[in-house]
């Protein structure tokens, strides 16, 4: 599942067990679409980041920050 651009976010989904399909449906965007934006082909709005904290924080009762959930992996390098 972790082939994208964004580690924490992928790790945080597998550990909620949320799946993209779910996320995507949660964020109103289609799977191709969500796929771009884990990729880095195109960006994530701010609504979109809060939404996807606020859905992997119901879930595992931690409020993540956004820094961390949308830390690129190049910049971890």
């Amino acid at each position: 599942m972790r082939n994208g651009k964004f580690y924490n976010l992928e790790t945080e989904m597998l550990k909620a067990q949320i799946s993209r399909k779910e996320l995507a449906k949660t964020l109103n965007l289609s799977e191709w679409g969500l796929n771009n934006k884990l990729k880095g082909r195109n960006e994530f709005k701010l609504s979109e980041m809060e939404k996807t904290r606020e859905a992997l924080s119901f879930i595992n009762g931690e409020k993540l920050k956004l820094d961390y959930l949308f830390e690129r992996e190049r910049e971890k390098e």
